[in-house]
């Protein structure tokens, strides 16, 4: 089955005409399970090798290549097409909302991991506690947040961020929750009065689509 994938496509540093944002349709050979990835894939091999993405474990591991899908941010790895073809009648792939493009589908993640680096993503343990034993319902309360794979898609989905993009944003709040609610961190309280100054957890509108469209 032939399906006409819609492509949004930018060069940001190239000069005139090409810098625009435009849309670019190529007709793509589909099989069942095919994912978005693989299509991508298929159009860079067979049709545009220009075409700009990200792409690495292919297992819903890396977050590399997470992208738009219809509208929504997915992973193309984990993103089948025929599913979403048939639901949507339409495939139409961009970059993640909320980041700078850097060409085509490729988004610049240097802010992601400024912001990162802001929330101090590690433990701060009491040095004079010794050995702390963490039981299976304290592990629990933090799991969610560990499983974090720095897709982008929470952030890319983001009203508060869309509105202000000095936001600490989903992502980097869910790596300061893995720490401070653990019962071995000794800076909890600095933590949460750091994160409480402007564009920190208090900007959140509760929208809950960081937790909606995250692929974990």
């Amino acid at each position: 089955m032939k399906i006409k994938f819609k492509i949004n496509r930018a060069n940001p540093v190239a000069s005139g005409e090409s810098a625009e944002p435009y849309m670019q349709a190529y007709m793509v050979e589909v099989a069942e399970g095919m994912t978005v990835l693989e299509a991508l894939m298929k159009i860079a091999d067979e049709q545009d090798p220009t075409l700009a993405f990200r792409k690495s474990c292919r297992s819903a591991i890396c977050g590399s290549c997470a992208v738009e899908v219809n509208g929504f941010s997915r992973l193309a790895c984990s993103t089948q097409v025929l599913p979403e073809f048939r639901k949507m009648g339409d495939m139409v792939v961009g970059p993640l909302k909320n980041h700078l493009v850097a060409k085509d589908l490729v988004v610049d993640f240097d802010p992601f991991w400024e912001k990162m680096e802001k929330v101090s993503p590690y433990l701060v343990p009491d040095e004079g506690a010794g050995e702390v034993a963490v039981t299976n319902e304290q592990e629990k309360a933090i799991d969610s947040s560990q499983k974090c794979i720095m897709c982008g898609c929470c952030n890319s989905e983001c009203n508060a961020l869309e509105i202000d993009p000095e936001y600490t944003g989903p992502a980097a709040l869910a790596k300061a929750w893995r720490f401070v609610g653990d019962v071995r961190e000794s800076a909890s309280v600095r933590r949460l009065e750091k994160l409480s100054e402007e564009h920190g957890m208090w900007h959140c509108v509760r929208c809950v689509h960081c937790t909606q469209y995250c692929p974990k």
